[in-house]
């Protein structure tokens, strides 16, 4: 019921068009057709159902939260006047929070899906991105956010196939501690954590020397040999995991292939327009 909303929402522009015209579904039966704002309340309505009887998965926390996305963008639509983009720009934010308070009830449930973490840090990007096309300032949301998946999938639970994400999550924090100054906060985020995960961290230490040079900030003195004993010590513990990972790939291809899991991959190589790595893109689910 949830996809045929939102396959009739998809269909329908005309986000005011009332509800009097009749149509033929494919088995011949006449049903009323209905505006883009009633298909998604259809959604909304089916997915609060569907909540009360069985409890929702990180996928459907994911798609709940982009169905309100759609639903609020739909009613802005009736009340937006004009070309104003600060009116468009208000209006999408105010359609993000919404969408971002259902993700953070998903976490609630959820506080381990890398899913979740990545496409609610996502709509914090583009709302932090919204507030400076406003000019309005920007609070610590996305910081909060990136530290909370970091302490929840950023130990070493991903599994084989988040490395490369994790990676990335670690990145962006470092670079947020970065611009607010806190040379402490970068030091003990890469050279005490990052370096002592099971992450492809060969490029740690000239990232970590690139970045404090960046952005002015003093670099410690044993960096070098902090991440190097980091990673003996991630040599170390995990090797003894590497066959527990190449069962966990098996299976997770087992599931793909029954398509019991979305069919595709976390790990997807993801590249701009000019052919090399786009580390942000790994950020949006």
């Amino acid at each position: 019921k949830i996809a045929d909303f939102r396959r009739r929402a998809a269909d329908l522009p005309d986000a005011v068009a009332p509800m009097e015209t009749e149509d033929e579904n494919d088995d011949g039966d006449v049903v009323l057709s209905m505006s883009a704002v009633e298909a998604l309340q259809g959604a909304m309505d089916t997915f609060a159902e569907l909540s009360e009887h069985c409890p929702m998965t990180p996928l459907l926390w994911i798609q709940y939260g982009a169905t309100a996305f759609d639903y609020c963008q739909e009613l802005a639509k009736e009340t937006l006047s004009g070309d104003d983009p600060s009116l468009s720009a208000s209006s999408t934010s105010n359609s993000i929070e919404t969408e971002t308070q259902i993700l953070q009830l998903g976490l609630q449930e959820f506080p381990g899906s890398l899913l979740m973490h990545l496409r609610h840090i996502h709509l914090l990007q583009k709302q932090q991105n919204l507030m400076t096309q406003l000019s309005q300032p920007q609070g610590r949301e996305l910081v909060s956010a990136l530290e909370q998946a970091i302490a929840q999938v950023g130990s070493g639970s991903y599994g084989s196939d988040g490395q490369l994400i994790v990676s990335h999550l670690y990145t962006a924090l470092a670079k947020m501690y970065a611009k607010e100054g806190n040379p402490e906060q970068v030091s003990d985020l890469i050279l005490k954590q990052q370096s002592q995960r099971p992450l492809p961290n060969e490029e740690l230490a000239s990232f970590y020397h690139d970045l404090c040079q960046e952005y002015n900030l003093p670099a410690t003195e044993n960096a070098d040999v902090l991440i190097d004993d980091g990673r003996r010590m991630v040599a170390k513990v995990y090797h003894g995991s590497l066959q527990v990972e190449q069962f966990e790939t098996e299976v997770q291809a087992l599931l793909h292939a029954q398509q019991l899991l979305p069919p595709w991959s976390l790990l997807s190589q993801t590249t701009n327009s000019e052919g090399t790595e786009d580390g942000e893109a790994f950020l949006e689910p």
